[in-house]
């Protein structure tokens, strides 16, 4: 290994903790804005992720998050609270071949790089909105799926079984939310027709 100065070491290391620093900011305001738009919008979780994928396509295209869909379990420590999970699977672990999903069906979206990062704008709003002592304007930004963040254990588990539709007769009102997270216009955003449904099996 070449010899490297403690100098330019500790520089590296600054830089690498201000890159990581703005990274932090752009998606805390980007964040911060979608979930403003999308406030009123039914089942908020996937139209959340999709519109800060986009906008941060823009803001941070070097990150390149996708969209994921599948199963999240909450497991509070200390006894806290109660576990809660969004699992569409029965309890066998099975899944329909096909179809919209049933109201006893719930499931999770989040966004992932392909290092492994996982942002999930959503979850601590309908943690707080279930008498979570959590910040319901905050958000999740971890390494990897299985991690611990304010007193909580989390386990996301994607499921290649769900599907995101109505992404085409979405574009009008994604293409205005967009706008509105970046510039601040127009407040008129019209349909959104996203929805998450069992993969049609060939």
């Amino acid at each position: 290994m070449p010899f490297v100065p403690h100098g330019k070491k500790a520089k590296q290391r600054r830089d690498a903790e201000a890159r990581r620093e703005a990274h932090e900011r752009v998606i805390d305001k980007v964040v911060g804005r979608a979930q403003f738009a999308v406030r009123h919008a039914p089942g908020r979780c996937p139209p959340l992720c999709v519109l800060v994928q986009r906008v941060l396509c823009v803001e941070l295209p070097a990150a390149r998050y996708e969209l994921r869909l599948g199963a999240l379990n909450v497991v509070p420590q200390r006894g806290l609270a109660d576990p809660i999970s969004f699992d569409p699977r029965r309890d066998d672990g099975t899944t329909p071949d096909q179809g919209p999903l049933r109201p006893d069906e719930p499931f999770h979206a989040w966004l992932e790089t392909a290092s492994g990062e996982l942002l999930d704008p959503s979850i601590l709003l309908t943690l707080h909105a279930e008498q979570y002592n959590v910040d319901p304007e905050g958000y999740i930004l971890a390494q990897g799926r299985r991690f611990m963040q304010h007193d909580l254990g989390f386990l996301y588990d994607e499921l290649p079984q769900l599907e995101l539709v109505g992404l085409a007769e979405s574009e009008g009102h994604l293409e205005r939310a967009v706008s509105l997270v970046r510039f601040g216009h127009p407040l008129d955003l019209g349909p959104n027709f996203l929805d998450v449904r069992w993969r049609e099996l060939p």
